[in-house]
């Protein structure tokens, strides 16, 4: 309750609560890294997310909030790889974070590997002009 009302503090404090209650557990560390990231504490929300990939290296979402804290940092090459590792881990089709993957490899100025990214996306969300329209920059 205390996330959905945007009470950051609130919401830190009970999963505080639930690590100290079990320290073992990823879901209190996943929670933590979260609420730190979405107040920018991203070196914080690091520590908590790498804490949790420890306990369950196959939580894909702990490893996509690592990806983001590290981008956040400056640190672009690790987030690249951790955003890799979370697309492998997802049970599903992110199209969206093959995107987003696709853009940090453009930034970087690594155009084929972000083609590669990129390209991945339609087969998952096929006819999304978005998509599209990125590809057909970087084909240029």
């Amino acid at each position: 309750m205390r996330r959905v009302r945007k009470d950051y503090d609130g919401m830190l404090e009970w999963y505080r609560k639930a690590e100290a209650v079990a320290p073992n557990r990823y879901e209190p560390q996943y929670w933590l890294g979260y609420a730190h990231y979405i107040r920018e504490e991203y070196a914080e929300a690091q520590k908590h997310l790498e804490r949790a990939l420890e306990l369950n290296p196959q939580h894909p979402w702990s490893a996509y909030y690592l990806a983001w804290s590290l981008y956040k940092q400056g640190r672009r090459e690790e987030a690249v790889s951790w955003l890799r590792t979370a697309i492998g881990l997802y049970p599903g089709q992110p199209w969206q974070w093959a995107v987003q993957l696709g853009d940090w490899l453009a930034e970087a100025g690594d155009k084929d590997v972000a083609l590669a990214a990129y390209r991945q996306a339609p087969a998952w969300k096929p006819g999304d002009e978005g998509i599209a329209a990125k590809i057909k920059v970087l084909e240029k």
